[in-house]
């Protein structure tokens, strides 16, 4: 190879190296008008279901249930059991039958009444 054709080699080399820089900006620049334009032309679903009031009826069932709720140090806070508890998608979802609410001072207390301490 010439001395000349080295040259001309290089200079092409060289002109690829700095374009090659932009190349990830270009890939970006592509990708972003490909998300526009798809969002763009993206048909929008009108669902009647989704635009209509919500209904009254329940979409999550519970049966001899029981909620536990824990402090950030892992204790026993409250306990909730019940017979039935169902889920409404409304303002107030829950709708409890029989259902009782045992603060832990009264757990800890029964509990003490069960083992014969005072």
């Amino acid at each position: 190879m010439s001395v000349s054709a080295k040259s001309l080699w290089m200079r092409t080399r060289l002109h690829w190296d700095q374009l090659a820089v932009y190349v990830p900006l270009l890939l970006m620049g592509l990708l972003a008008l490909a998300t526009y334009w798809l969002v763009r032309n993206t048909p929008v679903v009108k669902d009647a279901a989704l635009l209509s009031a919500p209904q009254h009826l329940p979409d999550y069932f519970m049966r001899d249930f029981s909620v536990k709720v824990f402090d950030a140090h892992g204790k026993l806070k409250n306990e909730m059991a019940g017979v039935q508890g169902r889920t409404i998608p409304t303002p107030t979802p829950w709708k409890l039958t029989n259902h009782v609410f045992v603060p832990l001072r009264q757990m800890a207390a029964s509990r003490r009444r069960v083992q014969g301490e005072p």
